[in-house]
């Protein structure tokens, strides 16, 4: 009897209890996933989608611009070319303006750091030398990866429940190899949209590490060095600079060193100081007059050192001997260019 009237009362709240827990899930927002057959999610997720899928591509054929270019303006500096970029995103149909007007921003440090530059210092330089205010130059700032994905999945869908925003996480797969293609669990991406004019439009995108947490843009640049000062360590893939307030150092490798005297003009010009003095197994040129009249002298300035947009620029006060000795021991010693490769001056 007591069971049996125990069984009565639970029967009575079972609705209650159901009504209470589809109110819960309901209140903010639907989760729907691929294997939904409800139209409505497939456009929101379609829509998601289409601009990986699209930068997939772009990225695997190299022939489509998949972010904003550095080219040589009329004055050969730099400049940051995004509207062919953005002009393939407009195609597209599901871009909002907003996601347009947000990669302006994104790429805003870079547009006004790359004005400075010489182009010709951008052909020639290391591009790692750039990638702290243009990490786009090394690698696909979309999937935070060097090596380009061929797929991506929807793993899923969230729509608010007023039907005006929704976000797609979604993963990237790589399938070349002939390994099976692992897919994760764990979201690369979510993927941010909203109802414009009665069209799902990409709004916004946040990448995720592998712990799914939100990676800023600021921690591309994490590892930046501070560039604001020439006392650091410079090369042109064949000499490294060390700059210094006590000297200037010449490090051939490990066999060959020369010392120079250095007169700091301020934090971003320094003056060298000819001098022999030396630890080297070999010669390497620098005695040699060449013939010439005009010649470095011990004790006199050769060259002057001046940081510009974290590049380091040399005029040489031996003009013609630099010629020659470009011409007759070698002419990737001393070069107009140097390059920042770490904050130690010694």
């Amino acid at each position: 009897m007591i069971k049996a009237f125990l069984f009565i009362i639970a029967f009575l709240f079972l609705p209650f209890a159901n009504q209470n827990k589809i109110q819960a899930n309901s209140a903010d927002s639907v989760t729907s996933t691929k294997s939904s057959n409800d139209s409505r999610t497939l456009e929101v997720e379609q829509a998601g989608l289409s601009f990986y899928k699209w930068y997939l591509n772009a990225t695997e054929s190299r022939n489509i611009p998949f972010d904003a270019n550095i080219t040589k303006d009329k004055n050969g500096m730099c400049q940051l070319d995004s509207e062919p970029y953005f002009n393939e995103l407009r195609k597209l149909g599901t871009i909002s303006e907003k996601f347009i007007a947000s990669e302006k921003k994104r790429n805003s440090t870079c547009e006004e750091y790359v004005k400075k530059v010489h182009y010709k210092v951008f052909e020639s330089g290391d591009a790692y030398t750039f990638d702290g205010m243009c990490p786009q130059v090394t690698y696909m700032y979309w999937t935070s990866s060097q090596d380009t994905y061929q797929e991506v999945k929807a793993i899923q869908t969230i729509i608010n429940k007023d039907d005006l925003f929704a976000h797609v996480d979604v993963v990237f797969i790589y399938t070349e190899g002939g390994e099976p293609p692992i897919i994760s669990k764990t979201p690369h991406a979510r993927v941010f949209l909203e109802r414009e004019q009665g069209k799902w439009k990409t709004v916004k995108i946040e990448r995720l590490d592998q712990d799914g947490q939100v990676v800023l843009q600021d921690e591309d640049g994490a590892n930046i060095e501070d560039q604001s000062s020439l006392f650091a360590s410079w090369s042109n893939d064949i000499v490294n600079l060390s700059i210094s307030e006590k000297r200037i150092t010449f490090k051939y490798h490990g066999q060959c060193v020369y010392y120079y005297p250095v007169q700091v003009v301020n934090k971003q010009e320094v003056i060298l100081i000819w001098s022999n003095n030396m630890d080297c197994k070999f010669d390497n040129g620098t005695s040699q007059t060449f013939g010439l009249k005009e010649h470095p002298i011990i004790g006199k300035p050769f060259a002057r050192y001046t940081l510009e947009a974290g590049v380091l620029y040399t005029e040489y006060f031996y003009k013609e001997w630099i010629e020659k000795y470009r011409e007759e021991i070698n002419e990737d010693i001393f070069t107009d260019l140097y390059f920042y490769t770490s904050s130690d001056s010694e």
